[in-house]
């Protein structure tokens, strides 16, 4: 890599070129280092030898190669966000929430034992929009079928940890609705056993094709 960046900056080497006094050199340096790592194209440039690199442009040639860089990135952001806020719009919404249950589920012998009360919310997105023609829960989020999902595994063999539970759910769901192009999974345990007050722990997870 450092070899590429000296040949891609020959024609910007000027003879004679001094960086100056150390403290200088060594501030410059880290400006330039700043720059650099302020742009997800650093992670090409990380094994840069940046004294090197300072060796071989002169400063200003540097502020400004740095300054192109962050330009850049800055527009990759722009067109990156602009194209998931167009997906987002583009794709329908099915939210089911609070979703209620019972289920021996708990980290704690006794909380497996006497059991918990959980809630859960199903968020799916997707192009529903050709059910409409035949009324064809096949083609859209039938969240009755997702509800009877989620509580098969609430009410199936015992879990420790949440996480779990809700990767099951989104797993299941993802798998049996082809249709659904992102996904989205809430499950709360309701008074978990912590020694203050709480009204629930909640751990949400999702999904993407």
């Amino acid at each position: 890599m450092q070899t590429s960046v000296h040949l891609w900056t020959a024609n910007m080497v000027t003879a004679g070129f001094n960086p100056g006094s150390s403290d200088t050199y060594n501030l410059k340096v880290r400006e330039a280092r700043s720059i650099l790592f302020s742009s997800i194209l650093v992670k090409n440039l990380v094994r840069v030898n940046l004294y090197s690199l300072y060796s071989v442009i002169p400063s200003d040639t540097l502020s400004q190669l740095c300054s192109r860089i962050s330009s850049f990135f800055c527009l990759f952001l722009s067109i990156k966000k602009f194209g998931r806020n167009s997906d987002r719009l583009s794709l329908d919404k099915i939210t089911i929430k609070s979703l209620k249950f019972q289920g021996k589920h708990g980290y704690y012998d006794h909380e497996r034992e006497n059991g918990n009360d959980f809630e859960v919310d199903i968020t799916a997105r997707g192009n529903f929009k050709p059910s409409i023609n035949n009324d064809d829960l096949e083609l859209t989020f039938d969240y009755e079928r997702a509800q009877e999902i989620a509580a098969d595994i609430i009410h199936g063999p015992s879990e420790k940890l949440i996480e779990t539970l809700c990767l099951n759910i989104g797993n299941q769901l993802f798998e049996q609705f082809s249709q659904i192009q992102k996904l989205s999974v809430s499950l709360r345990k309701m008074n978990p056993p912590v020694k203050s007050p709480a009204k629930f722990a909640e751990i949400t997870m999702k999904w993407k094709r």
